[in-house]
């Protein structure tokens, strides 16, 4: 597998910094936030081409993009549809096969039946406009949100009807919510095209290594190894320096 991490972690550091940071833990790529991309465009002036090609310079791969949507909401629609096709420009310049993809902002049992049209609605305009490519939306499994469980996942692909439609799978997530991750994986396994990866002390919102958590995350490493996964797992750390914790996570992925 192919290591990044997600630059969601400090949107208050430029993608310059960020891309220091990948270079230095020798990482293969990064999943972009698109305001970082909006702000390196901005700042310095340039186009998407730019900043591939000094992605490409610094032998780095943007793993993902990752906006933000709340596909619940009617009055919102509009603008997640813009997003979405920015994103989707985004990710054909810098050639990136993934758009990392939230539903909303409340669970799957809060959803009423309007808001679960709504957002299916959306869904399928969004994934419409990526059949003559190879980008999916993936959708990430996320606590206190409608993918929050694979039931509420499996019922949006579905619905959606989409092969541009798939998951981003965040095995620490379903622990916030007690529920079962290598379970949840089984089910799941045919759609995910993307990992993310961290631990934590969740009672204290402590980051930790993946081997130190409240998570046993060797019965998921092992299966990725075993399926030979080519794709990328991203480090989705929200803490001041999340180096040390990656570097030994990777460390301990190698040996497992």
């Amino acid at each position: 597998m192919k290591f990044s991490i997600c630059s969601t972690w400090d949107k208050k550091k430029t993608l310059e910094e960020i891309i220091e940071l990948v270079i230095s833990l020798n990482l293969d790529g990064i999943e972009i936030w698109d305001g970082h991309i909006d702000e390196y465009i901005e700042r310095n002036s340039c186009s998407v081409k730019d900043l591939k090609k000094h992605l490409d310079e610094k032998g780095l791969i943007c793993s993902a993009i990752a906006p933000y949507f709340n596909l619940l909401k009617e009055d919102q629609i509009k603008n997640d549809i813009e997003i979405a096709e920015k994103c989707i420009y985004y990710a054909r310049e810098l050639d990136c096969k993934i758009i990392r993809t939230f539903v909303g902002n409340k669970p799957s049992r809060e959803v009423t039946d309007k808001e679960w049209t709504c957002a299916i609605e959306a869904l399928k305009k969004m994934t419409e406009m990526t059949e003559d490519s190879s980008i999916d939306f993936a959708l990430e499994t996320h606590y206190n949100q409608p993918t929050d469980t694979v039931d509420s996942i499996l019922k949006i692909i579905e619905k959606t009807g989409s092969t541009h439609l798939k998951v981003l799978f965040d095995g620490f997530n379903y622990f916030v919510d007690g529920l079962d991750m290598i379970k949840a994986h089984e089910k799941l396994k045919k759609y995910i095209v993307h990992y993310h990866l961290k631990n934590y002390f969740w009672a204290d919102r402590v980051s930790k290594p993946l081997n130190k958590g409240d998570v046993d995350f060797a019965p998921l490493v092992i299966l990725m190894k075993e399926k030979t996964y080519k794709g990328f797992a991203s480090f989705e750390y929200f803490c001041k320096d999340p180096e040390v914790i990656i570097k030994e996570s990777i460390d301990w992925i190698k040996l497992l």
